[in-house]
């Protein structure tokens, strides 16, 4: 769609969304308009539901966080960093200090070699585990109110009208058709599909 402004004889000035397909064949798109004001009545009003959905699911997604599992996942990620973290911390330094015993002559070169590719393992091995806490660290906070979903329709809460900002953060794409049906396609649907389903297996009354 594209932005056009209308006047009607000179008196009255409004606005309108006309379908570039129509402007240049009518033939190819039987939808010549709509009304700047009449779309943006329905955007409005599915934001609103969508923001007040957003509301009742973080009350919900806070007792979450609360529960016995929600705390027990979160200690069970924090040991696991720490782990994969002081391994690699470990064997980083065993691996620096590696080439100095060998000049010393504490060990043969067959030795340092070996031992060499074994730290080098370790290392590997560290950053591996450290990057896999980290994806389950961000797949768990996605749980959290720090849901994508949550925080980007909670910034536009106390809004009481639609703004520009706000359609391009929240909005996705917008279809209207030829019998001007309004098709929405809101932002970060993904997130808040992980989030209904988290809830709902919790056994929480997600609100519709």
């Amino acid at each position: 769609m594209r932005y056009k402004s209308v006047t009607n004889k000179g008196t009255n000035l409004y606005y309108v969304y006309i379908c570039p397909s129509h402007a240049t064949d009518p033939a190819s798109c039987p939808k010549k308009y709509i009304h700047e004001a009449q779309l943006k009545e329905i955007l409005w009003d599915t934001l609103q539901r969508e923001i007040a959905l957003a509301g009742n699911m973080e009350r919900l997604v806070r007792e979450y966080g609360r529960s016995k599992g929600a705390v027990s996942q979160e200690q069970t990620l924090e040991r696991e960093a720490i782990a994969a973290q002081q391994a690699y911390d470990r064997a980083s330094r065993l691996h620096d200090s590696l080439f100095q015993n060998y000049a010393d002559n504490l060990m043969t070169e067959r030795e340092y070699m070996e031992m060499k590719r074994q730290y080098r393992a370790d290392i590997e091995r560290a950053k591996q585990r450290l990057e896999d806490v980290k994806q389950r660290r961000q797949s768990a906070e996605r749980q959290t109110a720090k849901n994508p979903w949550l925080t980007s329709f909670r910034r536009y809460r106390e809004e009481s009208e639609l703004m520009e900002e706000m359609a391009h953060a929240l909005i996705e794409r917008v279809e209207v058709d030829a019998d001007n049906r309004v098709s929405i396609t809101l932002r970060f649907r993904d997130e808040y599909r992980e989030l209904l389903l988290l809830l709902t297996e919790a056994g929480k009354a997600v609100p519709a």
